[in-house]
């Protein structure tokens, strides 16, 4: 679905309040609620989004969103765009829907290219394709423990996670 939980949408309206960053990128864009939560609180701010599936980049007008929207897959991104570097960047609701190793990849190449990783997915939560989307599929399960090897900071509610990565930069 294009649409994340609300469970931690307060939590990342005050990481984004007390961190004045410039430049954003937000993976799994979907209906464009982080770029939108962005540009309300830092117009000037710098978002790019990710989002692999054409129809809602028309549907939820997110090219008047985002100052860049990548309509691509994100081991393509990896891949093409290795000198792109962001403040922070946001993967909400998205990473369940990768293979587990392409989220790992994932993980590993933002944080040498950011200050900052917010991570959001749910467990438990069974999805397979929505609409006829098959990318809507969860693939992939996450835990606490899979970002034990990272700087980060873990939280739960309920079946909804985040949890804070430091980058390099």
């Amino acid at each position: 679905m294009p649409f994340s939980d609300i469970k931690f949408d307060t939590q990342v309206e005050q990481l984004l309040k007390a961190n004045n960053f410039s430049s954003y990128l937000d993976i799994g864009a979907g209906a464009g609620k982080y770029g939108k939560l962005i540009k309300e609180i830092f117009p000037a701010a710098i978002v790019e989004g990710i989002e692999i599936e054409k129809d809602y980049i028309v549907e939820y007008n997110l090219e008047e969103i985002y100052d860049g929207i990548y309509c691509i897959d994100v081991n393509r991104y990896i891949d093409t765009y290795v000198d792109q570097t962001y403040d922070l960047c946001i993967i909400g609701d998205c990473i369940e829907h990768l293979k587990k190793s392409d989220g790992i990849n994932l993980i590993e190449f933002l944080i040498y290219r950011s200050k900052y990783i917010v991570i959001i997915f749910p467990t438990k939560y069974i999805q397979n394709s929505w609409n006829g989307y098959k990318n809507e599929a969860h693939r992939s399960i996450w835990s606490k423990r899979d970002f034990d090897q990272y700087e980060s900071k873990y939280c739960i509610k309920d079946n909804m996670n985040m949890v804070e990565v430091k980058g390099y930069l």
